[in-house]
């Protein structure tokens, strides 16, 4: 039964087939499912509508990155962030690599769960049963407190807050000029593609 539910909801259910590259069920994309359903009911023409804008804010988006106008304020910021200490080719390669760099650093200090652990587990039934709800909230911070280096949390917290500051003090000119391509780009394709805009505006979304 529990199977059947499984299907009916989602598409799939345990006892279906696995993917062997993700160890996952294979699901049915027939679309039947009731989540299928009411995603197509509530987005579906939402996302037809994504489906055909997608591709042409992609290309957007990279017409602005390859504009002259663009490099060239990229660069002054690149040369600002060089001098506060962070030396970074452009924004793409500082977002990909900041993102990296923090994810890994505080698992270190975290550890792979997050620093969580369960002070309740020598615990027994009626221990756990006896405690207040402040009391178990002490327990947790606590045991948190005690599992994670605070002080390594703490500087890497400032780390990333410098990092940021000083990201968004050096590309203020940066930011505003990003916008105003974005929309000289947007409205040279609003004249371009009169159709397909005219379609969109009859999707009922």
């Amino acid at each position: 039964e529990k199977d059947a539910y499984d299907d009916a909801l989602y598409g799939w259910s345990d006892r279906q087939a696995m993917d062997p590259d993700t160890g996952t069920p294979i699901a049915d994309n027939s679309g039947a499912s009731c989540y299928d359903q009411a995603d197509e009911e509530v987005y579906g023409a939402r996302n037809r509508m994504w489906e055909k804008l997608g591709p042409a804010l992609d290309e957007l988006l990279q017409r602005v990155l390859a504009d002259p106008r663009f490099q060239e304020a990229e660069h002054a910021w690149s040369a600002c962030m060089s001098g506060r200490g962070y030396t970074y080719g452009g924004l793409t390669q500082m977002y990909e690599e900041i993102s990296e760099y923090f994810e890994q650093q505080l698992e270190e200090i975290t550890g792979p769960d997050g620093g969580f652990v369960n002070p309740l587990k020598e615990l027994t039934e009626d221990e756990i049963a006896a405690l207040s709800q402040e009391e178990m909230k002490d327990l947790f911070e606590q045991a948190e407190a005690e599992a994670i280096d605070q002080d390594a949390l703490a500087a890497l917290q400032q780390e990333e807050r410098d990092l940021a500051v000083a990201n968004f003090e050096c590309g203020q000119d940066l930011t505003e000029l990003t916008e105003e391509l974005q929309r000289e780009y947007e409205g040279q394709y609003i004249r371009e593609n009169p159709d397909l805009l005219d379609e969109l505006r009859r999707i009922d979304l």
